[in-house]
């Protein structure tokens, strides 16, 4: 059994984050395009349990999400508008997203939030 402790299980737990690393700045490489393309202000992507696994401030990536995304989770896409200050009217969209095969999994992002507001 591999041990941390062991040689070749420091080298596994190595090999494991660099996986992940590989993964989350894949992830967020497309993330930052599609906001690019699409215009909004803000793309979070994050899994079911709601850990961002994006956002535009770093500090809050590996953080569960603020709000409820039930509605993403079962497959609906949900709008919100409100006013907020300093930001204006904001216009937040939550969607599910799906991996390859039409499904939604830990190991893939599950929904994604994005938004615009009316400020400059």
């Amino acid at each position: 059994m591999l041990s941390v402790h062991s040689v070749a299980g420091q080298v596994f737990v190595l090999q494991v984050a660099v996986v992940l690393l590989l993964v989350i700045a894949a992830v967020t490489a497309l993330v930052l395009q599609a906001r690019k393309d699409s215009g909004v202000a803000y793309i979070i992507a994050f899994d079911t349990k709601g850990i961002r696994w994006t956002h535009p401030d770093p500090n809050l990536i590996g953080k569960p999400v603020v709000g409820s995304y039930a509605e993403a989770l079962a497959g609906r896409v949900h709008q919100e508008t409100y006013d907020t200050p300093g930001v204006g009217r904001a216009v937040d969209t939550m969607v599910p997203v799906f991996d390859t095969d039409g499904k939604s999994s830990d190991r893939s992002p599950s929904a994604s939030r994005s938004g615009a507001s009316t400020s400059g």
